[in-house]
């Protein structure tokens, strides 16, 4: 003899529930964690590991001239969260933005002018990443033209 089960309309709405609290705790279990950062002052690179793929994204700040770079789904476990440097980035700061996204913060120096490109972010592989400021050298023009152009476009 065959059973056969129907579920209502209220009992789909609660399954559906039981189910994403669920999974969604299990995605807060496994999420990556940050430990530890390096940085470089000969590169002003800024070189991380979380979950091998895991993507960091990144936008930029004016005044003073930041880097920020939001790492999702990953916790902080690091007890270096504010350093100050000489060089092209004075100082980095790493928070937890909200719950399950870790924020690094790159404060470039005063005056600090950025190339075209503005921003080099490097996947290294296995979860290890690199990002730096590509920062004019002194007293060039950042898109470095004969005569003014449209803003990002060069002859």
């Amino acid at each position: 003899m065959r059973k056969t089960f129907t579920l209502s309309s209220a009992g789909f709405a609660s399954l559906a529930l039981l189910l994403s609290s669920l999974l969604g705790n299990g995605a807060r279990a496994q999420a990556s964690t940050l430990s530890d950062w390096q940085y470089n002052p000969e590169e002003s690179a800024l070189a991380f590991q979380i979950e091998s793929g895991l993507k960091p994204t990144y936008f930029l700040l004016p005044n003073p001239l930041r880097i920020v770079v939001d790492l999702p789904n990953t916790n902080l476990q690091t007890t270096q969260t504010d350093r100050s440097f000489s060089g092209d980035v004075s100082r980095i700061r790493v928070s937890e933005f909200e719950p399950g996204v870790t924020r690094l913060v790159m404060e470039l120096a005063p005056n600090s002018v950025l190339q075209r490109g503005q921003v080099s972010l490097e996947d290294l592989g296995n979860g290890q990443w690199k990002i730096r400021p590509l920062i004019e050298a002194s007293g060039r023009s950042p898109l470095n033209c004969s005569h003014p152009p449209v803003p990002w476009s060069c002859p």
